[in-house]
């Protein structure tokens, strides 16, 4: 049998204290800017652990905040996610122009841009712009 030291084993029994030990848990807020509460949910579940024995994680989704009871270490992976995906969708804007093609000489102010273009590509006397539209869009968008 192996002979143990009276200061190996009070290091032994400490060790074994400290591993049954609940982590500590820090409270944080982060301010949202653009996730919805859907999103910051889903977003940041992986990370709050409510089932850990003795000092469970928990979150709160707030009007524009939320406010996370986690590990230090999990709290900072969430301020990264956070800086990752808190950010304003991209988005595109598209500006459609119908445009008639005539015998008319006169140019169209409205269409000047595009004018020059269309000359070179056809041989039409005169463009005059019948109707315009824009369409938005952002990304996660469906309409």
């Amino acid at each position: 049998m192996k002979a143990y030291s009276a200061l190996s084993l009070v290091g032994l029994c400490l060790a074994a204290a400290c591993s049954n030990a609940s982590p500590r848990l820090e409270t944080r807020t982060f301010a949202l800017h653009y996730l919805t509460e859907h999103e910051v949910m889903s977003l940041l579940m992986p990370y709050v652990d409510e089932t850990r024995p003795g000092a469970k994680g928990e979150m709160t989704v707030g009007s524009g905040t939320v406010s996370v009871r986690e590990t230090a270490d999990n709290l900072d992976r969430i301020a990264r996610a956070l800086a990752q995906y808190d950010k304003p969708q991209p988005s595109v804007r598209l500006h459609f122009q119908v445009i008639r093609a005539d015998g008319a000489a006169q140019s169209d102010s409205s269409i000047r841009e595009v004018e020059t273009q269309l000359r070179s590509l056809f041989r039409f006397r005169g463009y005059a712009l019948v109707a315009d539209g824009f369409v938005t869009g952002s990304e996660g968008t469906t309409t």
